[in-house]
């Protein structure tokens, strides 16, 4: 229970809720917008910004209309728990000047295997078979959604062990009773 008033204190602070909600927009909009990056890159290279601009603002709503329930729950919560986590993260950074590879390295890892995962089955195959995770996919019961599970429990237990470190605060503990 105190992990998630650690949580919700921090993010009293207006600077961690901007922070995690642009995070959590921006990784909603990257999700959306990068299996058009081929013909974004495209439109681009073509020297018509106007047309750029507006095949870009017309992919925004694409969020909502290209994707079931599903999809959207999956991609909007890790999206949502990847700012936390971050928000968390920066502000044990800043009060204490000191982090943990073994906390760093578990949201990383719980965000990328999240958002790998997410989002609609197209884009979820395209992107992970550029690391060759396809044909593993394909023998999964519920259509990859288990590695999507997978993230979002990596991504809550980065957010719990990070609030819990918040209130234990180990980095100013002096053993002032050890013989030497």
């Amino acid at each position: 229970m105190q992990s998630l008033s650690n949580i919700i204190e921090v993010h009293k602070n207006k600077k961690y809720l901007a922070l995690t909600l642009a995070l959590a927009i921006f990784i909603i909009l990257f999700m959306n917008i990068l299996p058009n990056y081929s013909l974004l890159r495209g439109t681009l290279a073509s020297g018509n910004i106007s047309l750029f601009f507006n095949i870009l603002i017309n992919l925004v709503p694409g969020v909502f209309t290209n994707n079931n329930l599903v999809s959207l729950f999956t991609t909007f919560s890790t999206a949502i728990l990847t700012g936390i986590s971050i928000s968390l993260l920066v502000f044990k950074f800043r009060s204490v000047k000191e982090l943990k590879i073994k906390e760093s390295g578990t949201i990383t890892t719980g965000a990328i295997v999240g958002l790998l995962s997410s989002g609609c089955s197209a884009c979820s195959v395209g992107l992970l078979a550029s690391l060759g995770l396809v044909g593993g996919l394909a023998t999964l019961p519920f259509k990859g959604y288990e590695v999507w599970s997978l993230g979002v429990i990596l991504l809550g237990v980065s957010i719990y062990m990070t609030s819990k470190s918040i209130s234990q605060n180990n980095s100013c503990k002096v053993n002032i009773y050890k013989k030497n």
